[in-house]
């Protein structure tokens, strides 16, 4: 029912939810050894992927340069207009504005790692070496770090396959192995229709919540115990009442 007028360039066909638009990709990226100067960080490129064209700023996510040859770690961020629909695995090429011989403005080209990423400072340390973790990952090891990505807050079957090139049966076996391994926890429900947290994001949570049973204990010993409506409120906000509920149980 899409109308011919309303298809253009760069628009992918996929099913419901398999695929969502994002502004912000980490990839690996080598710039071309025919090029004239080191690359700089931040340089504005003109990506090609698939038939799409999207203007994007380039981030080195480890260094301030990088020399004609050379490989690297980078961020996208695509311009709050023009966001891009990939999937991790996807090539990539990227042109600039100034003529390299041989290769007409091309810089060089890569591979998407992980989509819909959070915006890495280059000050954060621990954000660099996350990015690093997610290129060299892959497998169970990758989806259990999709999972961490997102803390406390969870994540639904549904919105891993936005983030991840893996087929629906595949995904529901290696969530389980993770179950089963005790590296994520399944909340309440099967797996489609349910919130996975990781471990640690989890463990992170229970300390936090006895935590504030222990002062409460400590400041009112006369009181009997704190609601669960007191506890829920003092950890994030942003924690969906599945994670809460699962937190819960497992204290009891």
């Amino acid at each position: 029912g899409v109308p011919k007028e309303r298809v253009q360039r760069g628009d992918v066909l996929a099913r419901p939810g398999e695929v969502s638009p994002t502004h912000l990709i980490d990839a690996k990226f080598r710039y071309l050894s025919s090029s004239k100067a080191p690359l700089k960080n931040r340089n504005r490129v003109l990506i090609h992927h698939a038939t799409s064209q999207v203007m994007a700023t380039l981030i080195l996510v480890d260094r301030e340069t990088l020399l004609p040859g050379e490989e690297a770690l980078i961020q996208l961020r695509f311009d709050a207009k023009e966001p891009l629909a990939a999937l991790p695995g996807d090539h990539f090429i990227a042109r600039g504005f100034v003529v390299q011989k041989h290769y007409g403005t091309t810089l060089g080209g890569g591979e998407v790692v992980r989509v819909q990423a959070p915006k890495v400072r280059r000050s954060q340390e621990e954000a660099k070496a996350v990015v690093k973790e997610f290129a060299e990952a892959d497998g169970d090891d990758r989806v259990a770090l999709e999972v961490l990505g997102r803390a406390h807050k969870g994540i639904t079957m549904d919105d891993l396959q936005q983030r991840l090139n893996i087929a629906e049966g595949a995904l529901t076996k290696s969530l389980r192995r993770l179950v089963k391994a005790k590296t994520i926890i399944q909340c309440k429900g099967s797996l489609q229709n349910t919130l996975v947290i990781h471990h640690s994001s989890f463990e992170e949570l229970e300390k936090s919540a006895l935590g504030y049973l222990k002062r409460f204990h400590e400041t009112f010993p006369h009181k009997e115990g704190m609601s669960k409506e007191e506890v829920r409120a003092r950890l994030p906000n942003a924690m969906p009442g599945k994670v809460f509920e699962a937190l819960n149980n497992a204290l009891v």
